[in-house]
């Protein structure tokens, strides 16, 4: 199944090590998959996608960006159009790729434009900043890990454990909240949490942003489902 994963340091005290390969080694790959890494200084991106497949992370050196992402998008000929991408180019751009190019298009309101079921974290080293995206209709959520000088993150937790500054306490709130029938349940904070202490996660439909050290997490908007292409206002249809 693809997976990403990636560990951003944001001291510049802290290295990243040999940290991301052991977040990689963690992640059980099936022989039709295999691994692809990235990493420049203080951010390291990971993806175990399909052999032959498309090749992520995906890297634009003059950009000074990277992404990694599961992605399928059903909408890519009118992200194609949009972002006016030349019909000779358009099977050289895989959907990660186009994902980076709608973020560059549209900043952290690309996701309101996607069709699709994706998840993707973008490295921007321009900005400083990594942003990354759940989509509405993943059914599986972000895990992450989170201090004053780490965010680490990955589909799956176990490769999370594998870390060596994160410790597997377990969660006693996920364990009073979820193994009880009886407690209420829905509330927002229980979206977060899970079975370990040290270990967050992001549902479908929210989105990271850190930048200067700072960790912002919020909804986006869900666009709503065309009802006819050639209505032009369509493209601006949020629900």
């Amino acid at each position: 199944m693809p997976a990403i994963a990636g560990i951003y340091q944001m001291s510049n005290e802290a290295m990243l090590g040999n940290h991301g390969f052991e977040l990689m080694k963690a992640i059980n790959i099936p022989s039709s998959e295999e691994a692809i890494i990235w990493q420049q200084r203080q951010i390291f991106l990971g993806s175990v996608v399909p052999k032959l497949g498309e090749t992520l992370p995906y890297v634009d050196v003059e950009k000074k960006m990277a992404i990694t992402a599961d992605v399928h998008l059903d909408n890519r000929d009118e992200l194609l159009d949009r972002i006016g991408i030349e019909e000779v180019e358009r099977k050289t751009v895989q959907d990660g790729h186009l994902i980076l190019l709608a973020y560059q298009k549209w900043g952290r309101d690309c996701p309101n434009y996607f069709v699709g079921k994706f998840s993707f974290v973008i490295w921007d080293g321009s900005e400083e900043m990594l942003y990354g995206v759940m989509g509405y209709e993943r059914e599986e959520p972000l895990y992450y890990y989170h201090n004053q000088d780490t965010f680490a993150f990955c589909t799956s937790i176990a490769p999370l454990l594998a870390l060596p500054y994160v410790e597997g306490r377990f969660n006693n709130q996920w364990f009073t909240t979820f193994a009880n029938d009886n407690e209420r349940r829905g509330i927002e904070v229980d979206l977060f949490i899970t079975p370990y202490e040290q270990i967050m996660q992001i549902p479908p439909g929210y989105m990271i942003t850190i930048m200067e050290n700072q960790l912002e997490i919020s909804m986006y908007r869900k666009r709503k489902a065309f009802g006819s292409k050639t209505k032009s206002s369509s493209y601006d249809e949020f629900v």
